[in-house]
């Protein structure tokens, strides 16, 4: 016996016995067995396995082609006979006078007759395995060894396996082994569980369908039907099985009793996903265990009966020991996007798989067999008439414009105007990039139109303008220079600097964020760089040099966001929000953090290297540096000295006041009245905000306990996004009242609304944007 892992079975290796190929060449697992001849393994049983079955093939006939079909019922942990102590002989012959000499020179080595085990060949010629020279194949099967180490060992084993020639002229044929019913009076009829499981699929896409809210597109059904495999049947039609295994009922997708074509999937973006749900036949005690897999193909249609030809095995699929234990129906995703996974997870989705280009490509063809193994009842396959099968939902995600309400400008309080600072067209901006506020976006803006131009002078002297500093006993002094390092570049490149630092000059500009998506993309792209791919690092080799160094900081800092290397971004984000930066007890206390989720935003706006400030990247908490959490007065007094603020939310719209500013010009897309004009993040518009580095997450996609953890983060930022927005507002105001030109009835109300309205006070209450 030799083991080896083939086929599209999930986690289930496979032995199989060899003899020289045609006699004299290397070891093959297929070989020629003449009529009077026969092949006898001598064998012990593997240790403690949840399923282990020998099926003896047909593999090869020449020259018909390969129908890998079986002989007959197989020999399972169930039917097998052996010894107390697990000998036993596996005996494959069709001739009756030569298994009745196998048998007595067993018996005579001391292997009794209760031990000895045979698969009779049919020696019919409606089959002619006899009259060409057919090469045979017998297959152990072996699923979940309860100690894997020993099952190793089982692998390396070697049993004995011979080829036994005789010479004699009796020409008696064994009665085949054949195939023995699958009905039998102790079976389940998993049919009085159809209620229940057609309850568990409509409460299953419900929730499904709560999670995704307007994005679902469609959703199409599809029933697993049985695909009836019998060996004997291809060895006689000269079709082909592709290894059947007597012991299983196979299922899948398509099928047709009357057809032979079987159309195949496809999987082809990140905007669709596969859930299949299905019984759990190993708790209701139909099946030793069961399995879904999938296959791929490089066809639409496959043949039942020339597999083959088209249909290729992946290392994807899951077992019932996947499934949560007490279970009796269970809920799986298969996906091309992690993030489905992520998401659907935690809204009660039992499992999920993400299906790889190493998998199958985005142009393969793919289709899923479920595999139900052995009733433990009768000792045979499962009755494919007794059996509930899977089904599968192919849902499709809808990626229109989300549904937001209908808010009319007539609603909006817009707040009093306020004064607007306006230059020649010649005064460069002073630009504070707060990491994740859009910066980059705006920065790739400006430096296609120079107008206004960025004063990048201004932010390499903050990067190299000294820092006062005292390195604490308490702090790492690479922690220090690390830190101290990585603030500079990021200052003298992006203008990622703290407020203070570029003050001078008359013109000043910056963006800021919704608190809570803020957040988010902190996280996830601190979150991306922990958990990079080839694909990531190679497409940008700078920043994944940056980000390395990042990551050294954080080790020296002892401040990392995500310390345990969890690759589920909600779950690592769970637990980031719920451990504080500094105890309470240590507010005062010398610590320096890195990437801080508390009020980052405000931090930005108050931190000053000439106060001993890194940068706002980092916080070096110490009574008299950063306050932990900043103050709102000094946080409200540096926005005000910002001659131009944007709102990210409103990207365009911030574009076209900066745009008046720099020059008293505004562009024709701008205005609300002109046939020019042009939506926010539509084509053509000014500029184009997008996430860089990570992927964008939704607010939506949270758990509500984790969104509230989130707004305590971010109490003063939300003050100040307050702030900001109504002094964006209020500037947008008096650009109209000066020009004439409309600007704001043409903001989507009914989006910025669902995107801030639980910022307080910002649409209710006394002096809220909202009128009732």
């Amino acid at each position: 016996l030799f083991s080896d892992a083939f086929g599209s079975n999930p986690n289930t290796p496979y032995m199989f016995v060899t003899l020289p190929l045609f006699g004299f060449l290397l070891p093959s697992p297929m070989w020629n067995l003449k009529e009077k001849d026969a092949v006898v393994l001598i064998s012990r049983l593997p240790p403690k396995v949840e399923y282990f079955s020998f099926t003896s093939f047909a593999l090869w006939i020449p020259p018909t082609g390969f129908p890998f079909g079986s002989l007959g019922d197989s020999l399972n942990h169930l039917n097998i006979q052996h010894t107390s102590d697990g000998l036993f002989a596996y005996v494959l012959t069709a001739n009756q006078h030569t298994y009745e000499l196998v048998e007595k020179s067993l018996k005579d080595s001391g292997i009794p007759a209760s031990a000895i085990n045979l698969m009779a060949i049919p020696a019919s010629e409606k089959f002619g395995l006899f009259q060409s020279r057919t090469h045979f194949e017998i297959v152990m099967r072996l699923f979940r060894f309860k100690d894997q180490n020993e099952g190793n060992k089982f692998f390396k084993s070697n049993h004995p396996f011979y080829y036994v020639t005789t010479n004699h002229d009796q020409d008696m044929v064994l009665e085949p082994t054949g195939y023995k019913s699958r009905v039998h009076s102790k079976e389940i009829d998993e049919k009085s569980f159809e209620d229940k499981f057609a309850k568990y699929n409509e409460e299953t896409i419900a929730t499904v369908s709560q999670v995704l809210k307007n994005e679902r597109k469609d959703l199409d059904l599809m029933n697993f039907a049985p695909l009836r495999i019998h060996g004997l049947d291809c060895i006689r039609d000269h079709t082909e099985c592709l290894g059947d295994c007597p012991d299983a009922a196979y299922f899948g997708l398509n099928i047709e009793e009357a057809s032979d074509r079987i159309r195949t999937l496809l999987l082809p973006t990140n905007n669709e996903f596969h859930l299949v749900t299905m019984v759990n036949h190993r708790h209701i005690n139909a099946a030793i265990y069961g399995s879904i897999a999938i296959l791929k193909s490089s066809s639409e249609f496959i043949s039942k009966t020339y597999m083959s030809k088209h249909i290729r095995a992946t290392s994807i699929g899951v077992t019932s020991f996947d499934f949560p234990e007490g279970e009796p129906f269970v809920s799986w995703i298969f996906t091309r996007n992690p993030d489905h996974c992520t998401t659907f997870e935690k809204r009660g989705i039992h499992g999920c798989s993400v299906v790889t280009d190493a998998h199958a490509s985005l142009k393969s063809y793919i289709t899923y067999c479920e595999r139900i193994y052995l009733n433990p009842l009768t000792e045979t396959g499962p009755n494919h008439s007794t059996i509930l099968s899977a089904k599968l939902y192919r849902i499709k995600m809808d990626m229109k414009q989300e549904v937001f309400p209908n808010i009319s400008f007539a609603r909006i309080q817009l707040p009093p105007s306020q004064d607007v600072a306006t230059f020649d067209g010649e005064e460069a901006i002073r630009l504070l990039h707060i990491i994740k506020t859009g910066g980059e976006s705006l920065e790739t803006y400006l430096n296609k139109e120079k107008l206004p131009r960025i004063d990048y002078r201004a932010c390499q002297d903050a990067a190299i303008s000294s820092n006062k500093l005292q390195v604490e006993p308490t702090t790492s002094k690479i922690c220090n220079a690390l830190a101290t390092f990585t603030s500079s570049a990021l200052c003298g490149l992006n203008c990622e600097c703290c407020a203070a630092d570029i003050m001078g000059g008359k013109f000043h500009g910056t963006l800021i964020r919704s608190p809570r998506a803020h957040v988010m993309s902190l996280f996830s792209h601190c979150h991306t760089a922990h958990h990079n791919t080839w694909t990531r690092i190679l497409k940008d080799m700078s920043l994944y040099a940056a980000e390395g160094i990042l990551r050294m900081t954080e080790q020296a800092c002892g401040s990392c966001c995500d310390e345990e290397g969890d690759p589920d971004w909600e779950s690592a984000l769970a637990r980031r929000l719920a451990t504080p930066d500094l105890p309470p007890s240590d507010k005062n206390k010398s610590q320096v953090t890195v990437i801080s989720l508390h009020n980052t935003q405000s931090h930005a706006l108050t931190c000053s290297k000439s106060r001993g400030s890194f940068g706002h990247h980092f916080k070096r908490v110490d009574g008299s540096t950063d306050m932990y959490t900043p103050s709102i007065d000094e946080a409200l007094k540096s926005l005000d000295s910002f001659e131009w603020i944007g709102i990210t939310e409103l990207f365009m719209p911030s574009l076209c006041l900066l745009h008046y500013q720099a020059n008293k010009t505004i562009p024709s897309v701008c205005d609300c009245n002109s046939p020019y004009r042009v939506e926010h993040d539509k084509p053509g518009a000014l500029g184009f905000w997008k996430e860089h580095r990570s992927k964008k997450r939704k607010v939506s996609q949270l758990d509500p306990s984790l969104i509230s953890l989130i707004d305590e983060h971010t109490s003063v930022d939300s003050v100040l996004y307050s702030s900001a927005m109504r002094l964006f507002l209020g500037r947008l105001r008096r650009v109209e009242e000066t020009t004439g030109v409309s600007l704001l009835k043409c903001v989507n109300w009914g989006k910025l609304f669902s995107e801030t309205e639980y910022i307080p006070n910002l649409w209710t209450g006394p002096d809220g944007m909202l009128n009732s």
